[in-house]
Parts: structure tokens; sequence; C-alpha cells
């Protein structure tokens, strides 16, 4: 049920045209609507965190790339899940960000908090629990974090060779420095920033968003779930289902097992693999070996790239029938063109 409420100041996602859903919006203007307000089909939608905003919005990244501070008013609905969405009858576009300045009001929000214990030891041991909001702050180098019995626990670390163990829901963490661990178990809607080189991330369950920003290793079995690296030399393992992976920059190296998960690279000299079941690569990298051999699978490549391709009989349980490489030469196979195989060659998917 939709209520009058105060001015709530947000955060939203926009495509490349400043439009959202189908909706044109312009920077400075506010806008209303007469109907219903309800958090997933109607009023104007947006995120009270920037990690919440990523989170919410990033899983179609190459849709959503301009974001912007907006105010919400008016009749205003209650928050959804981890208390991240609103959704209400007025909305003003104050002021458009960059992807950088989100990232940097996500960590800045979370390290001015004045009610999270900040904890400045090397080799402890820390469970979240205990503190204020089950949030904390860690300065030291050599620790272990324990987020193992708390909802929705805040969590910022700085130090190198630091352990960090989520077992539970909607959880946010930013991690700062060189040859950290994360594990997150078998949980939904946990958000995370890694910043530092070496990182490695296991993570199981649903809905979460990750976001490396250096040399990463990320691995684990996940479904509906963003996985963005923006560092050189990404090694990324995957199962699960309908899971997106945006690769960023140089010599990543992607594996996929599972059923309708995307792929978008742009680093060069990729190696990229999938196997399992509708499976989409999407490689812009220059010099890339594309292999997609997941049932109804496609693949597209940059020119000067190689694709490998699966065909599969339906009617003998899906035994091989035709498994083919061709080199993106930009003439008889394009470049940046999704291709199927359909009876032994290679087809522009519709």
């Amino acid at each position: 049920m939709a209520k009058e409420e105060g001015v709530y100041v947000t955060y939203k996602a926009f495509d490349k045209d400043l439009k959202c859903n189908g909706f044109q919006y312009e920077i400075g203007k506010s806008y209303h609507t007469e109907e219903d307000i309800h958090l997933i089909h109607h009023g104007f939608h947006g995120c009270i965190t920037p990690l919440g905003l990523l989170s919410y919005y990033c899983k179609h990244r190459e849709n959503y790339r301009r974001f912007a501070i907006v105010e919400q008013y008016g009749k205003v609905s209650s928050v959804f899940y981890d208390g991240d969405t609103i959704s209400s009858s007025d909305i003003k576009i104050v002021k458009e960000i960059s992807l950088k300045e989100l990232l940097d009001m996500s960590v800045k929000l979370l390290l001015e908090n004045e009610t999270i214990k900040k904890v400045n030891r090397d080799f402890c041991k820390i469970d979240v629990a205990p503190y204020p909001n089950n949030s904390v702050i860690s300065n030291g180098e050599d620790c272990q974090i324990y987020a193992t019995s708390s909802v929705n626990s805040k969590i910022c670390s700085s130090g190198k060779n630091t352990n960090l163990t989520s077992d539970e829901d909607f959880n946010q963490m930013i991690v700062n420095g060189a040859d950290n661990s994360i594990a997150i178990n078998n949980t939904i809607f946990n958000k995370l920033l890694v910043f530092g080189i070496n990182a490695n991330v296991a993570c199981n369950g649903k809905n979460h968003y990750i976001h490396t920003f250096d040399s990463a290793n990320i691995s684990g079995n996940m479904e509906y779930s963003n996985i963005n690296c923006d560092g050189n030399f990404a090694k990324i393992a995957i199962g699960g289902s309908y899971n997106e992976i945006n690769v960023e920059k140089k010599f990543p190296i992607i594996a996929s097992c599972g059923r309708c998960n995307t792929i978008n690279n742009k680093g060069e000299k990729a190696r990229i693999v999938s196997c399992g079941s509708s499976d989409i690569i999407n490689s812009k990298g220059k010099e890339s070996v594309v292999v997609n051999v997941s049932y109804d699978g496609c693949a597209s490549a940059k020119v000067g790239s190689w694709i490998t391709l699966a065909e599969y009989d339906r009617s003998n349980h899906f035994a091989p029938k035709c498994v083919k490489t061709e080199y993106v030469d930009g003439k008889r196979i394009k470049g940046n063109t999704l291709y199927t195989l359909v009876n032994g060659e290679f087809v522009e998917k519709k």
C-alpha cells in the first residue's frame, strides 16, 4: 500500500538515451503519475543505496549505463527485499553521475556511517553479529571476518590477506587490498565490491552482484547473478543459470556451465568456453578464442578471432551432430554477429 511520505534521495539507472523501461527522462525535470504505486509494476522506481542500484539495474549492464541522483516523493511504496528499492508517484532527476562516482559513493556512505564499529588490528577474528547494525570496518591485515549469523550486514575491509565469509542474505561488502579471499555461501542478494590484486571469490546462491577492479579469480554456482570484472587476467568459472558475466580488460579466461547464461567480453586475447544449454557469448575483444558447445548456444566475436559451435540431435538423446570452428574474417563470417550452428553451417542468429 502506497502512502504519503517525505522526500527520498535515491539513485536511478537509464539507457544511453536517458530512458528507463521505455519512459523518457531529462536531467533537472520532474515527473508525476496518477497510477497506483506498486514496487514491481507501477510508479517511478529508485534505489536507496548506490550498491542497491548496481545490483538491481546492472544485471542488464549493456542497456543501463547512465546514472543519476534523484528525489522521490508524493505517494511512496514500502521498501522491497532488503530495503533498497522504492516506488513513488513523483520523481525529480537531480544530477547525472558517472559509474566511478557511483562506486565512490558506495564506499563513502559505508565509511561515514558513525554506528559502524572500526577494528584496526592485524591477525584478528571478527564476527560482525555483536556490532551495531551487524556492521564493521576492518583496517587490519591477515584478518578473518565472519557474517555467519547476521542478515543485512555492512562490511568494509582494507587490509591484505583477509578472509571474509558471508553465510547470510542481503549483505554489502567492500574489500580493498591484495590477496584477499571472499566466500559467499548459499545466500541471496549479497553485494560485493573488490579492489586489489589477486582476489579470490567463491560464491554460491542467487541474485548476487559482484564487481572486481583488478586481477581476480571468481568461481561458484549461482543463479540470476551479475559478475563484473574490470581488471586484467580475470579468471571466471561459473555454474548455474541465468547469470550475466561482463569482462572489460585483457587476457580473461572464462568458463560457464549451466543454462541461459550470458557472457559479454571486451578484453583482448580472451579464452571463453561455455557448455550447457542456451548460453550466449558476445566477445568484442580482439584475437580471442570463443567456444560455445552448449545446446542451442550462440556466439559472436571480433574480426581476427575464432568461434567454435556445436550442434546436437534432439531425436537421438541430444547426441553430438556436428562441431565446427570458423575464423572471423569479416566477410564470410562477420564480426560482432551472433551465430548458431544449423546443419553443420554457421547461421546468423535471428
